[in-house]
């Protein structure tokens, strides 16, 4: 055989067996399928992508910033009135923080000024402008000259100049706060309770008005000079309120203290008949949740539709590859298919040029047309391929279809944190409101008792002038008849003189004593206060039923709210039932 014939023959041979041991792909139809699947993978993975990037599974102020909190009570007072409930209180509140993921360091019954200042400074080199603080203190406080100043349990009883040498001046806390430059700070004084020193030139009730450096929240448990309840059960009214709402998800620093606040000055009125009203002062304008903006349920669904979203990517870049795998081979074996039939061509010019064919050549010849048509047969049996590339694309199809339903879930659970948010306002709106109608109906039955007051006593002395007048009438009318007898009988007797002496004198009394009265009769000013009053009730009956019907539209959107959220619930449960399995295994 000659050198070009064995060379084509090896060539042919190899690119054969090559054929025969590969899957092969039809020419044109398979690969144009991939390109296709390759383009709505793309498309797709870029929308997961995308829902993956709105759905925010942790609010900032819990995944990026490190929580500490600093909390004390002081009970045990050795040489002034010991406290109940504020150890109690630093207890409890160490407990919810650290629920909260706070890192918490606690104290009870610090003796010394030196202790608080040392747990002062340990607590603030904790602190940074990446970290966030939270500092409780309940225990005996007083102000002297306008400072505020925590007391430690060893202080002595004498109110003098040396309580300022001898407690924590409030001040000291707050610079370090600002020296650390953290933000927020949320610091909570439940120090108001009783005033443990009698009143003096420079001491006050109650703690005195401080505005707090930037970036920090100052909340007091009762106003500014005023007293707190200590409470009938194991906390301190304001504390026993803030624990209840402190673990509450999607609660801002202002809401929560609002809704703290409004418990607080309820059952203080109600139960204590005490007006306590909670107060804070603020240099912080950033959204901050102490357990987390997010709703538990919202960000759990959330968080499932990012995992769902995060599969459906990584499946979808294993479909990616593996059909560029596949594409790849194609194009190879398509190559290796034109190089073949070619060299055949050449083959068969080379052997009909030679003349008389060998019976080895013709063999040859044979086994590679042969070899050939099996690689045509494989060819055409990959036309199949195309069903399962389509398949592949139905399914990728699917996969958009389901990440376009990740999207609109996205979407409707960010309309739903904001119906919550606004339901939440509304609620906070319909307490104010309701508080605003009793505090109305309460004037309003003030100044009806004050008017029936005022009526029953212009009553009284209408009467008892009228009285007046009759016995002045009847005194005149017996002088009168009096005289008269005494004219016609002549001379008058010294009895009849004496008692018509002690009737002009019983008349004369009668008639001062009616000018006395008419002097400090004051119906007419009472009158006017009536008809004063009798307006402010118009004025409140008005704004009762304006406040009665705003209250009745908030209650109307709280119930279309709870209305959406149920249908929503509804909807998520049936779909759940129908789609089982959100991600399609390949």
């Amino acid at each position: 055989m000659k050198p070009r014939k064995l060379h084509l023959k090896q060539q042919l041979c190899g690119v054969a067996a090559l054929l025969l041991g590969c899957l092969g792909f039809a020419r044109t139809g398979v690969a144009q399928s991939v390109d296709a699947s390759r383009a709505v993978v793309r498309n797709v993975v870029a929308d997961a992508r995308a829902v993956q990037g709105k759905v925010d599974l942790r609010s900032p102020d819990i995944a990026s910033t490190r929580k500490f909190a600093l909390v004390i009570g002081n009970a045990a007072y050795a040489n002034i009135p010991q406290l109940k409930n504020s150890v109690n209180d630093a207890r409890d509140m160490c407990k919810s923080l650290r629920e909260l993921d706070f890192e918490v360091s606690c104290f009870y019954d610090l003796a010394t000024k030196a202790e608080f200042r040392q747990a002062v400074r340990n607590f603030a080199v904790q602190l940074n402008p990446h970290t966030a603080s939270f500092i409780y203190y309940a225990g005996h406080g007083v102000q002297i000259n306008g400072e505020n100043f925590l007391l430690p349990t060893s202080v002595s009883a004498e109110a003098s100049l040396d309580m300022e040498d001898d407690s924590l001046n409030l001040g000291y806390l707050l610079r370090s706060l600002a020296s650390a430059k953290s933000s927020p700070n949320i610091v909570v004084l439940d120090a108001c309770r009783d005033n443990p020193f009698a009143a003096s030139g420079n001491m006050s009730e109650g703690l005195a008005r401080v505005d707090p450096p930037l970036g920090t929240v100052l909340v007091y448990a009762t106003a500014p000079n005023s007293r707190a309840l200590d409470g009938r059960d194991s906390n301190g009214l304001f504390t026993k309120h803030l624990l209840a709402h402190i673990g509450e998800p999607g609660r801002k620093l202002d809401e929560l203290f609002r809704v703290v606040a409004l418990g607080v000055e309820d059952e203080a009125r109600n139960q204590y008949k005490y007006l306590q009203v909670p107060y804070r002062s603020s240099s912080f304008s950033g959204d901050y949740c102490l357990a987390g903006c997010e709703n538990p349920a919202v960000l759990a669904k959330m968080e499932e539709i990012a995992r769902q979203s995060a599969e459906a990517v990584r499946r979808i870049e294993v479909l990616n590859e593996e059909n560029a795998r596949l594409k790849r081979q194609t194009e190879e074996r398509e190559r290796n298919i034109a190089s073949l039939e070619s060299k055949i061509g050449l083959l068969n010019k080379d052997v009909a040029a030679a003349g008389d064919k060998t019976s080895g050549d013709r063999a040859d010849l044979e086994r590679l047309k042969a070899a050939l048509a099996a690689a045509l047969k494989e060819q055409k049996e990959a036309e199949g391929l195309k069903a399962e590339v389509a398949r592949r694309n139905a399914e990728v199809d699917g996969l958009h279809r389901q990440i376009e339903s990740f999207k609109s879930q996205t979407a409707e659970l960010e309309n739903y944190r904001q119906r919550i948010a606004v339901l939440e306002r509304e609620n906070a709106d319909r307490l104010r409101v309701t508080k605003e109608i009793d505090e109305v109906r309460r004037q309003s039955l003030d100044a009806e008792q004050r008017v029936k007051a005022l009526s029953d006593e212009n009553a009284r002395l209408r009467t008892q002038a009228a009285s007046r007048d009759a016995n002045i009438t009847a005194l005149e009318r017996r002088i009168e008849a009096a005289t008269s007898s005494a004219s016609s009988a002549g001379n008058e007797s010294a009895k009849a003189n004496a008692e018509l002496a002690r009737l002009r004198q019983a008349l004369q009394q009668a008639r001062d004593e009616r000018n006395t009265a008419e002097l400090m009769d004051r119906s007419s000013d009472r009158e006017q206060e009536i008809a004063g009053l009798k307006a402010q009730i118009s004025t409140f009956q008005a704004k009762t039923s304006e406040l009665e019907q705003l209250r009745q539209r908030i209650i109307a959107l709280e119930k279309t709210n709870a209305d959406q959220k149920k249908m929503l619930k509804d909807r998520d449960s049936a779909e759940s039932k129908v789609r089982p399995a959100i991600i399609p295994s390949f």
